[in-house]
């Protein structure tokens, strides 16, 4: 009785629509890659406390959210890392998460 109601309906207000539906699957997959290595650059230490009357200091360098957002989408797109990384961030119980590629989880540490 319910499903007949139903057809009846949905022939009725929606017989000219096209209804399209997405499934997307976020699963992580776990591949073989190895995460590239890293060039350590040396920091250079900087001079703690407030600057010296008449020191001027090197503005800080700008994070990457600040400088996208005067870009274009081509430009931020081709900024990103195209490399094998490895990911590190803390769920929402507290635990830490680690992974190597782009944003696959593979194991987890406490």
């Amino acid at each position: 009785m319910g499903t007949t109601v139903h057809d009846v309906l949905v022939k009725e207000h929606l017989s000219a629509e096209l209804i399209g539906h997405i499934s997307r699957n976020s699963t992580a997959i776990v591949g073989r890659e190895k995460p590239t290595k890293k060039v350590k650059v040396p920091k250079v230490a900087k001079k703690k406390g407030r600057s010296a009357k008449g020191e001027i200091r090197a503005p800080a360098e700008p994070k990457r959210l600040d400088v996208q957002r005067t870009q274009t989408a081509h430009e931020a797109i081709a900024q990103l890392p195209k490399v094998c990384d490895r990911g590190v961030k803390k769920n929402a119980t507290g635990y830490t998460e680690t992974w190597n590629g782009p944003g696959h989880r593979v194991r987890q540490n406490s």
